[in-house]
């Protein structure tokens, strides 16, 4: 039996599994998972990018998997790296294969990314036995993730600043100050790369009483957020995700 499809029976062995992480706050952190799809030679998670778990593997690609069955007694470590591929024909077979994460985010395709995992040795342990394996990296498989055009983040930004202009919900609660003071520190940072961006608009809409109220609520976000920089257009959309932003309301 070669590598991959010895990796791909323990799998099955294992349908649940526990990743870890390096968290957005410099901490370890542990995701539950649906083993990886096995599609063209490859390991591949389906991913939601407004998800915690693809934000950490965005800024920290390497992970373990890890899984044990308690009635034999073995036990299974993965460690892999994650390469993230847009290609929508990927996604949309990936997600066919495992269709219990759009009952969670959605069926939207756009919302989804694939990490086809490379680097992977695989550790099993059972009782006073040890099986330690690696799998070759997928070929031909990655188109990696690029800009459109070298702006789009940017464009990204001013869409989110024309939309919270618009709004004409000014409640003064929590969640809206730190909502905006998300946006704030992400325009003001998008300023030191293109400086004729106008956020303006965001600035005039802001609910903060004064500077120093906005300066709290900025920090806070970031805080909240493990300072992240945004580098790519999909991580505005974890960024301002109510998953990310607002998790854990009672311990503000």
């Amino acid at each position: 039996m070669n590598p991959a499809d010895r990796l791909y029976d323990l799998f099955t062995q294992f349908p649940v599994l526990y990743a870890g992480t390096d968290g957005l706050d410099q901490t370890p952190s542990v995701h539950p998972v649906y083993s990886p799809v096995y599609l063209r030679n490859a390991f591949v998670f389906p991913m939601a990018k407004c998800d915690r778990f693809y934000a950490e593997l965005s800024l920290h690609p390497t992970f373990r998997l890890c899984g044990y069955d308690p009635e034999s007694g073995t036990e299974l470590q993965v460690q892999a790296n994650a390469e993230f591929n847009e290609d929508m024909t990927m996604v949309s077979e990936v997600l066919s294969a495992s269709p219990v994460i759009q009952k969670r985010f959605g069926k939207d395709l756009n919302m989804y990314i694939t990490a086809i995992l490379t680097g992977i040795r695989v550790t099993v342990r059972h009782q006073n036995d040890e099986e330690a394996f690696v799998i070759p990296d997928p070929e031909g498989l990655f188109t990696k993730i690029s800009f459109k055009k070298d702006n789009e983040i940017r464009d990204r930004i001013l869409k989110l600043i024309e939309c919270r202009a618009e709004q004409r919900n000014h409640e003064n609660d929590d969640d809206r100050k730190l909502y905006d003071g998300a946006l704030v520190w992400i325009a003001e940072s998008a300023k030191e790369v293109w400086p004729r961006m106008n956020i303006l608009p965001l600035e005039q809409s802001l609910i903060y009483e004064t500077y120093d109220e906005r300066e709290t609520w900025v920090q806070r976000a970031k805080e909240k957020l493990g300072n992240l920089s945004v580098t790519k257009p999909e991580d505005l959309t974890y960024i301002l995700s109510v998953d990310s932003l607002f998790e854990n309301r009672k311990e503000r």
